[in-house]
């Protein structure tokens, strides 16, 4: 894109399009960082751009086969992943779930501290709505999160988000809730 910004687009089902997304950031946020800090973004750029492509051979070439997943604001989702212990794991479940959505996840704010990049997302975009009961629809949400992810040697080796689930859920008519708990 000519305006300096990068993105990359994917699908996703429910809880995948709190996930699937783009990553979209200004060419100069990273100018007056220093080189190290530079490549932490660098790395987060290239990991976001693969794994929402779906590029999981990228992904596989970026973030540690160790690489851990966990998403604390999933707990009691019904659909949503909560943890992964491995990048695999991980790109299996995104891999099931990359269906029936146009998400979206742009990165409003990005910043670094040493080797951990935190980004501020908003994702938004529709489901089919016939994954939350509502078949010939197409449902609209959007929610805000925030990911940190952990770079070290040059491979992201942690991905820890944080999703406004609630919103979501309300969004979604309370389908991402277990049928108990509705």
């Amino acid at each position: 894109m000519g305006d300096g910004t990068w993105r990359a687009r994917a699908a996703g089902v429910a809880t995948a399009a709190v996930a699937a997304g783009c990553l979209v950031m200004s060419a100069g946020d990273d100018r007056a960082l220093a080189q190290g800090e530079r490549d932490v973004l660098t790395v987060a750029q290239d990991y976001f751009r693969a794994l929402y492509a779906p590029d999981h051979d990228r992904v596989r070439e970026v973030a540690s086969p160790a690489m851990t997943f966990a998403d604390p604001t999933a707990e009691g989702q019904a659909v949503a992943i909560t943890s992964a212990a491995s990048r695999d794991e991980f790109l299996a479940y995104m891999q099931a779930n990359n269906a029936g959505s146009d998400a979206e996840a742009v990165v409003d704010r990005a910043f670094q501290t040493g080797r951990y990049a935190t980004l501020y997302v908003t994702y938004r975009g529709t489901v089919d709505g016939a994954q939350l009961g509502r078949p010939g629809t197409r449902v609209a949400f959007e929610t805000a999160g925030v990911t940190v992810l952990t770079v070290e040697n040059g491979l992201v080796t942690h991905h820890q988000d944080y999703v406004d689930y609630e919103t979501l859920d309300r969004q979604f008519g309370g389908e991402l809730q277990p049928p108990s708990e509705r």
